[in-house]
């Protein structure tokens, strides 16, 4: 689980400095006024991590919406991949159950 928040962390700073910065495609012209707050862009990130998504926080960069379809996709993968985890350890202990009695 600490895992799971020092990368929440993480992305939220790299989405932070995407929104912020604004879009080299763009001249940086597009950075939001006023800047994102890093607590804003860590709520962000826990909600779309969670595929709650209320739509309070939006992304509105180039970089900034492709950083989060990406992340999006990889959120998804990593709560999959636990499920699947969660779902073989079952297995794993109803099949020693099984060999112990």
């Amino acid at each position: 689980m600490p895992f799971v928040v020092f990368e929440m962390k993480i992305v939220a700073l790299m989405a932070k400095q995407l929104e912020n910065n604004g879009d080299p495609f763009y001249g940086y012209e597009n950075s939001i006024s006023p800047p994102l707050p890093y607590w804003k862009c860590f709520y962000f990130v826990l909600i779309t991590m969670t595929t709650i998504g209320y739509g309070d926080v939006v992304p509105t960069t180039v970089l900034g919406k492709s950083f989060t379809i990406v992340f999006v996709v990889a959120a998804l993968v990593r709560i999959s991949f636990c499920h699947v985890l969660l779902i073989y350890y079952e297995i794993f202990v109803q099949k020693t159950q099984e060999v112990s009695k």
